[in-house]
């Protein structure tokens, strides 16, 4: 009975350890398969430039190769498991959520405060435009919920209350005009937390 039971653990073990083996080195061909597959894809892609693999890590179910260009340029790209899609943009669910929460956080604390965006997106000069558009940028999706539009016959409004330059952004009853203020600016400001 005893020397059953040792004969069942080693065939065990050896059975465990054979799988391990086969397992790895099905997993180190299909890497050397699916880095081939990227480097020609991304000479295809680029003709002028020859790439290598810098690096390859295995990370969440997914590959991340970093692939470096004879232009000395680097790209980081993930590739799933069994090298059939391959992508540039990984979004990392749950850091993703952690951020988005904290400016939803940000910009609530910044609509209670009264702080608002003025600004124009419409308007024929474009400058004014693009520094809006920046400006709203910096809060992301949320920046919908303090901005006020100075487009079209609004501007007459926005005339009223004294603004002189557009984006404009109105904390304290203070107005800062013509500049792009960053979130930590507007943080320091209006003593609402990033984080």
């Amino acid at each position: 009975m005893k020397g059953n039971l040792i004969g069942i653990l080693i065939g065990m073990v050896v059975g465990f350890s054979l799988f391990f083996i086969i397992s790895m080195v099905n997993e180190r061909i299909m890497i050397d398969r699916v880095s081939k597959d990227i480097v020609n894809l991304y000479e295809l892609m680029f003709p002028d430039i020859k790439f290598s693999i810098e690096s390859i890590k295995k990370t969440g179910g997914m590959f991340k190769f970093l692939l470096k260009g004879s232009d000395n340029s680097y790209r980081e790209v993930f590739v799933s498991s069994n090298g059939n899609y391959l992508t540039e943009a990984v979004i990392f669910v749950k850091e993703s959520i952690q951020q988005i929460q904290k400016m939803k956080n940000f910009v609530d604390c910044l609509h209670s405060k009264n702080v608002r965006i003025f600004g124009m997106l419409q308007s024929n000069n474009t400058i004014i435009n693009q520094a809006t558009f920046l400006q709203l940028n910096i809060l992301g999706r949320y920046s919908s919920k303090i901005y006020v539009s100075c487009d079209g016959e609004a501007l007459n409004s926005c005339i009223a209350i004294g603004l002189k330059a557009l984006p404009a952004v109105v904390i304290n009853n203070t107005s800062y005009e013509g500049v792009i203020l960053q979130a930590k600016d507007l943080a320091n400001l209006s003593g609402c937390k990033l984080d």
